[in-house]
């Protein structure tokens, strides 16, 4: 969420790595598991009545005029904290305004990458997708 809200808002930074991130509040609030829905009405100061609002403001998704930077997204395919669905959405909207994205979703891991194979292989991608695009090949 932070590199997503980092990205939308300004502008200095060249690229972004995204580690099952969050991209619309209010689609985490509806599908992310009960213990983590009352966390986020804490989290950004509103209460069941009165979120909507602050949630649309603070949605990455909804401030992709904000977005320049190519990114690169990972995501645990049973991640039931942060759902697949929300890395989907901004990569689908970032391809929309064709700005560079990199997906990778790894079947069996959720919310915290714990296989070693999965955690080289985003080592690995992030580097090279920071090195292509920031010149540092």
């Amino acid at each position: 969420y932070t590199v997503l809200m980092a990205l939308a808002t300004s502008n200095v930074f060249a690229a972004g790595g995204c580690h099952y991130g969050i991209c619309d509040l209010a689609q985490l609030l509806k599908f992310t598991h009960k213990f983590e829905s009352g966390y986020l009405y804490r989290l950004f100061g509103v209460g069941p009545d009165d979120w909507q609002e602050t949630f649309a403001a603070r949605s990455p998704i909804n401030l992709m005029d904000g977005f320049s930077s190519p990114t690169i997204f990972f995501q645990g395919a049973d991640d039931a904290v942060v759902p697949p669905a929300q890395s989907r959405m901004m990569v689908d909207a970032l391809k929309a305004r064709n700005i560079p994205v990199a997906y990778y979703e790894f079947t069996g891991e959720r919310h915290g990458f714990r296989k070693s194979e999965t955690i080289e292989t985003v080592l690995a991608a992030e580097l090279a997708f920071f090195q292509k695009h920031l010149g540092l090949g």
